[in-house]
């Protein structure tokens, strides 16, 4: 029992870890995992490092194949397609819930992250030193809806996913410009939110996921490669 103790809170931090690595792609989607490399990084053994792989293997974040070793899983054409199909779904049912049950409160955030996001915009380019900060507020600017749904289980669903969907934040900052229509969108999202207008609501978070996912799918129609 102690040594089941002992090994836990390392498998743990070894997950932290690598999932933290994986979402903000400090190694490129197709690389090569050295579980031995993580496993001195960490001052760790190589059991708990392995627990944790096959965690993220489950989740769809790494590949293990019996002789080339474990690798980094790209996200493909389907992945994002499914990612944005999830967004769309959890999204729109609780901004229409949001709208009526949110505080006064939730809608000063989400004013203020977007003040946030503008920020982090230059001349229709996203800022490279400040992507990070977006990333950051425009997670949070869109939970805001979940978590004002009152269904905690959608809320858990929805954050089990934050991996996945920060690495399309990262791809998306990264490989795409035109952010001055993506911030229009944002405080088009706030306006009807602060007036408490569903459809509106609705129809500017669903017209504004689409459009992320279409030009996300068509960069990487263009590459050839997944993110």
């Amino acid at each position: 029992m102690a040594t089941r103790n002992s090994t836990e809170p390392q498998s743990k931090r070894a997950y932290d870890y690598l999932r933290d690595m994986i979402a903000k792609r400090a190694w490129p989607a197709g690389e090569r995992l050295s579980i031995r490399w993580v496993s001195q990084r960490l001052g760790v053994s190589v059991t708990p490092v392995t627990a944790a792989v096959e965690q993220l293997e489950r989740e769809g974040l790494l590949f293990v194949a019996p002789r080339s070793g474990t690798t980094i899983r790209p996200l493909g054409h389907d992945d994002i397609q499914q990612i944005f199909g999830l967004r769309r779904m959890i999204e729109i049912y609780a901004a229409r819930i949001a709208v009526e049950l949110a505080p006064d409160s939730a809608i000063d955030e989400a004013k203020a992250c977007v003040a946030a996001l503008a920020n982090c915009i230059d001349r229709n380019h996203y800022r490279q030193d400040k992507i990070d900060d977006w990333m950051a507020s425009d997670y949070r600017l869109h939970e805001i809806f979940v978590e004002n749904c009152g269904n905690p289980l959608i809320l858990e669903t929805y954050r089990t996913y934050n991996v996945h969907l920060h690495i399309v934040r990262n791809f998306q900052v990264r490989a795409l410009s035109n952010s001055d229509h993506g911030q229009k969108e944002h405080e088009r999202i706030v306006k009807a939110f602060e007036q408490r207008d569903a459809e509106a609501l609705v129809d500017v978070i669903d017209q504004h996921l689409s459009e992320a996912c279409y030009e996300i799918l068509r960069v990487v129609a263009t590459t050839g490669v997944g993110i």
